[in-house]
């Protein structure tokens, strides 16, 4: 039987456990190579960014004083059934392939990422 996931399906989801990490890649037009990066969700609305270094540690991108005057901030929330604000600054139609894989499309750049839930101690995407 098929059963379409809800809006209370990708919030379990994303925060199963209180902090859920999640990891994509994203194309570095400098060095002309896929890099690791991700993001965390957590149950109270927070989203924090991280780089993925070479050995797989989350090194934390903090928001500035900058970002934070440009409308970022460091929160994730539902629009509705089928889109997903992250930051305050993009929204993303999502579609949970299973309970470890999301897609993401940016509504307004097209943008694609495949999110990959990860440890908290260490990246899994390589």
């Amino acid at each position: 039987m098929f059963q379409c996931k809800t809006k209370n399906d990708i919030s379990e989801i994303l925060t199963k456990e209180h902090t859920t990490y999640w990891d994509y890649y994203k194309y570095s037009k400098i060095s002309n190579e896929n890099q690791i990066q991700s993001l965390s969700f957590s149950k109270n609305g927070e989203c924090e960014f991280y780089a993925v270094t070479i050995d797989g540690k989350r090194q934390h991108y903090k928001l500035t004083a900058y970002s934070k005057l440009i409308g970022k901030c460091n929160k994730w929330k539902l629009i509705n059934d089928s889109v997903i604000n992250i930051r305050c600054q993009w929204d993303y139609q999502y579609k949970i392939i299973n309970d470890s894989t999301i897609s993401l499309i940016n509504t307004q750049t097209k943008e694609k990422k495949i999110l990959h839930k990860s440890r908290k101690d260490k990246a899994v995407l390589r």
